[in-house]
Parts: structure tokens; C-alpha cells; sequence
């Protein structure tokens, strides 16, 4: 083994996967300090961003593009038309995912059509989706029918996969989020009483919408591999790790939206108390189970630390 070739081979990897939480914590750190450490805490808790974020391979850097991907597609929208900056970007990283992993073509398509409705839709600019889009979606194609084809079989079902990325207990928050969100539009449909004393949480809609068409999609390519694997044992295995995209998606979208209920239920201490007392909770449970499975992966990691 070459030490130092290793070290040289890392040193992509290492940097994209610091990066990536760096961008996450002074994305949100703009809105607010503590939603910065939210960011950050959630970030540092998952586990996969520990397995992987070493690997002298694309993962560090798939996730580290993605991140960039989400925070861009929130700014535009939360900016609307004082952004084009930021669209240059976005079509910037577009490029960079479809020359990075074929599995990307979900993801820009997702964002692409999210802004088409929430932006775009009155006015349709050919020109820009044209690059923005169709052309990065070439490239993944391009790249798929050039790739040689290798039998694989699935080692997970979709719900390990899905929970590796976005864990039990966050998904827990995200469910008492939807819970708040069904609630907030129930509210403005019959007249219930007033939860809320603004419109805060509409803003968080696009991107439930993005989490929601990522897991579909997820779950829609694992259904496909399911039908076109080898018997088990045959080929390689096809593990969780395929799909880490999910994990800088999932960081961003429990934040943001958290932030957007929290925000709405301004007005309402008690209420708001109570939505943080079980966002802590589950995230405190969640820490307790995530911790052996780190000092599983990298013992070394938490030995230098904690000394």
C-alpha cells in the first residue's frame, strides 16, 4: 500500500465533505445563528457523511455538489427575481453532477421542474432549461450508455436505504413537520383557530415537494434494480451508499422547514416550546443510537477527538 498515494487520493474527498457542511451552517446562519448550529448538529450526526466523507471516491463530492444544488434552489426562490447570479450557479452545478454520477439526471430534473412551477411557469424560458436541464440530462444518458453494465444485486430493502440516509428520528421530526404543515393548510381552508400569525410556512412548501419527489424517486429506481438484479451473491453489491444524495437533501429540508413551522407559531410560546422540546427529543434519541455506529466506522476518528 502507498500511504502517501492514499493521503493525495483523499484529499478531494476530505475537502468537498468539510465544505459541504461549512455551506449548509453559513447558509442558515444568515437567517439565524441557532439555525446555523441546527444545521450543523444535524450534519455532524449522520452517519453516513462519517462512512463515506474519507472514501477516495465521488460520494464526498456528490453530496458536497447536492448541497449546493438545494441551497441554490432555495435562494432563488426565496429571492425570486434578484437572483440571476445564483441561476448561473445552479446551471454550473447541474453540469458538474451529470460529469460526477449518472444517478444525478433525478435530482436536476426534480429541481428543474420545481422552479419551472414556482418560477417560471408564466414565462417559459426555453433557452435557460435548455442548459440548465435537457443539456446536464444529455450528458447523464451519454454517460449510462457508454458504462458497462455490470450485474449487481440490492443488499438493503428501500427503507434501510432510506433510513441510512435520513434516520428514524429525523424522520420523525420531518412527520411532526407535515403533521404542523396539514394542519397550517386545514387552518386556512375551513377557519379553524388561528395557529399561526403569518404566512411563514408557505415558504417551505417548494422544498417539501423536492424531499417528496426525491424519495419517490428513490423508491422508483430501487424498484427498478429490484427487477433487473442477479441472484444474490451474483455481481456486486448494490448498498445504501448509491443514493447519498439523500443525506445533504435530508439536512437541508429538515432545517429549512423546521425554521418555516417554528417561524409561523411566533406568537404561540407555549406551542413553539413544545415543537422544539420534541424536535430535541428526537434528535437526542437519535444522537444516542448514532454514536456506536460511528465509533463502528472510525474508532480513530472519536479517540483523537477526545483526546
Amino acid at each position: 500500500r502507498d500511504p502517501r498515494g492514499e493521503i493525495i487520493a483523499r484529499i478531494l474527498p476530505v475537502t468537498c465533505g468539510a465544505l459541504m457542511i461549512v455551506a449548509i451552517f453559513y447558509f442558515f446562519s444568515r437567517y439565524s445563528l441557532w439555525l446555523g448550529f441546527y444545521s450543523l448538529f444535524l450534519s455532524l450526526s449522520s452517519s453516513m457523511w462519517w462512512r463515506y466523507w474519507v472514501e477516495a471516491r465521488p460520494y464526498s463530492l456528490w453530496m458536497f455538489l447536492t448541497a449546493i444544488q438545494m441551497l441554490l434552489f432555495i435562494y432563488i426562490l426565496e429571492k425570486e427575481n434578484e437572483a440571476p447570479r445564483a441561476w448561473r450557479w445552479l446551471l454550473v452545478t447541474h453540469w458538474l453532477l451529470s460529469l460526477t454520477v449518472i444517478f444525478s439526471l433525478v435530482q436536476i430534473v426534480a429541481v428543474s421542474f420545481l422552479l419551472w412551477i414556482w418560477h417560471d411557469r408564466r414565462v417559459f424560458n426555453w433557452r435557460k432549461y435548455l442548459f440548465l436541464t435537457i443539456l446536464p440530462c444529455l450528458m447523464c444518458l451519454f454517460y449510462y450508455s457508454q458504462a458497462p453494465k455490470y450485474q449487481f444485486w440490492i443488499m438493503f430493502s428501500l427503507e434501510q436505504i432510506i433510513r441510512a440516509h435520513i434516520p428514524r428520528y429525523w424522520l420523525y421530526v420531518f412527520y411532526l413537520i407535515v403533521l404542523f404543515l396539514s394542519l397550517f393548510i386545514c387552518q386556512r381552508k375551513t377557519g379553524w383557530p388561528l395557529l399561526y400569525r403569518n404566512d411563514q410556512w408557505r415558504r417551505g412548501i417548494p422544498y417539501f415537494f423536492l424531499m417528496a419527489i426525491m424519495l419517490l424517486a428513490t423508491a422508483l429506481v430501487v424498484g427498478i434494480f429490484h427487477v433487473g438484479q442477479s441472484p444474490q451473491g451474483v455481481g456486486f453489491p448494490l448498498t445504501e451508499k448509491y443514493f447519498i444524495n439523500l443525506v445533504p437533501m435530508g439536512i437541508i429540508g429538515i432545517t429549512w422547514l423546521s425554521y418555516h413551522v417554528l417561524s409561523s407559531l411566533r406568537g404561540i410560546r407555549w406551542l413553539q416550546f413544545l415543537v422544539i422540546l420534541g424536535i430535541a427529543i428526537f434528535l437526542g434519541n437519535h444522537v444516542t443510537k448514532v454514536i456506536p455506529d460511528i465509533q463502528g466506522h472510525h474508532p480513530e476518528v472519536l479517540r483523537k477527538v477526545g483526546t
